[in-house]
């Protein structure tokens, strides 16, 4: 048997500043989750840790500088990058091993 214990705790206010963290999922479960979050007052407290975050109209997106959650359809390639895009993700760093060529 393996026991795990925590040498150190973690802070209070945990440092995402060299963080993104970038959500991607079909239309309708980016609108619950959208709405659920910005519902929340302690999970739009973490995501407005570097500025107030943009919210689509109809909850259709949330993106802020360390976090966002986006709508694509994984079956639509043209859509991803532009999302990517979208959210900042320099797609020109990551190799795909399907063989699809990045633009």
């Amino acid at each position: 048997m393996i026991h795990f214990t925590l040498t150190k705790k973690l802070p209070k206010k945990p440092n995402f500043e060299n963080v993104k963290y970038v959500e991607m999922d079909l239309p309708g479960v980016i609108k619950r989750k959208v709405r659920l979050i910005s519902e929340q007052k302690d999970l739009m407290g973490l995501i407005e840790n570097e500025g107030k975050p943009e919210i689509g109209e109809n909850n259709t997106f949330l993106k802020s500088n360390n976090y966002s959650c986006v709508p694509v359809d994984l079956r639509k390639f043209d859509t991803f990058l532009k999302m990517s895009e979208f959210v900042g993700i320099d797609l020109k760093y990551f190799s795909l091993k399907n063989g699809i060529k990045l633009p």
